[in-house]
């Protein structure tokens, strides 16, 4: 979306969702492997409103008007209902383990798309490391649904889970 924004030259939609369908399933991949401390992730300081909206200005640009609306009106980020969800992911954390373990395979979704020459990682589409991190971490904000990158904001592990996907493809 920036990109088009600033009027620079971008690779097809279905290409981008590629890639990053492998990163999404990383991300399934170290939900599987959190043990939450809940009561901690519940005092963990959270970006004010205004801080956010300022950062998702800085990140989408002419696009932010929308993304801030999409808040106005799910208030998705809001603490109180965090905190809700948080109960909710707490009683249902086994559950939701179980599921993570179980999607599919970003080594198998990789392999499968260079095997018919299409690229895997941001890299090979001519993203550098900071596009890449706030795509990650700003994700979340472009519909009002559930994601795994919602999860772990809720969880406090987001910017701990990009932070990784940068490392693996960057190095640091």
């Amino acid at each position: 979306m920036r990109f088009l924004s600033e009027g620079r030259p971008t690779v097809l939609h279905g290409i981008e969702v590629g890639v990053f369908t492998v990163i999404a399933l990383k991300a399934y991949r170290y939900v599987a492997k959190l043990e939450p401390d809940f009561m901690a992730i519940g005092y963990m300081k959270r970006m004010s409103y205004r801080e956010w909206k300022k950062a998702v200005e800085k990140s989408f640009g002419r696009a932010a008007g929308e993304i801030i609306e999409v808040e106005k009106e799910s208030g998705k980020n809001d603490i109180n209902k965090v905190n809700a969800r948080l109960a909710v992911i707490e009683k249902k954390w086994d559950e939701i383990k179980t599921l993570a373990k179980n999607a599919g395979s970003a080594d198998e979704v990789a392999e499968f798309l260079g095997g018919i020459g299409a690229p895997v990682s941001p890299e090979q589409i001519g993203l550098d490391r900071g596009t890449v991190k706030e795509s990650i971490i700003y994700a979340k904000e472009l519909r009002n649904r559930y994601t795994v990158l919602q999860l772990l904001y809720d969880l406090g592990e987001l910017e701990n889970f990009v932070d990784t996907v940068i490392e693996e493809y960057y190095g640091r």
